[in-house]
């Protein structure tokens, strides 16, 4: 257990065995004894971390932002890396108004922009792929049932001549149920 489990725990016991030979109203009295206590200690709490937060704002030298004339590399990155994102920012904007234009809603242009932003960045940090990632094969639904002829090779073997015959004919296949083998007849 952690220490505050420990000091909830003892806590906790010390208060049952107190309150556990209590009548009703007694109980009830005590417990609005604690609320108070509580409530009181909320408010003694709030009023330590407010001074504690006016004490941290008078003090001068841990403000977030200084003033200097002088200024060093780091204070120029961070100036021209914010001008930067203002105009990569601007591109996507006009890119998003270009795409709206041909007539598609702002949401799947956005969608479109940022996935062309996504596919720069991984070119840029892993090289940019030649190749497509997928070819463009038709798509076909496994289940339908089409009349067009299959391919099937045929291997014929004849001990005789010591031959191996191959011919290739195009079949009508119709497709059946699943015929498990191993079913008994």
């Amino acid at each position: 257990m952690t220490p505050q489990e420990e000091l909830f725990s003892s806590f906790f016991n010390a208060e049952k065995a107190f309150v556990k030979d209590m009548d009703i109203l007694t109980l009830r009295a005590h417990r609005e004894e604690l609320a108070k206590i509580a409530f009181e200690a909320r408010a003694r709490l709030t009023a330590v971390d407010d001074e504690d937060k006016v004490r941290k704002g008078s003090n001068k030298e841990n403000r977030g932002f200084s003033t200097s004339l002088q200024t060093d590399e780091i204070t120029t990155n961070a100036i021209n890396t914010i001008r930067a994102r203002k105009d990569k920012m601007s591109k996507q904007e006009k890119l998003v108004e270009n795409i709206m234009k041909l007539g598609i809603d702002r949401k799947t242009a956005e969608q479109m922009v940022s996935a062309g932003a996504l596919k720069a960045s991984l070119d840029s940090k892993f090289g940019s792929s030649s190749k497509p990632i997928a070819e463009n094969k038709p798509i076909s639904n496994p289940f339908a049932k089409t009349s067009e002829p299959e391919t099937k090779s045929e291997i014929s073997i004849q001990e005789e001549t010591n031959t191996v015959i191959i011919r290739e004919a195009k079949i009508e296949v119709e497709k059946t149920e699943f015929v498990n083998p191993f079913t008994k007849k």
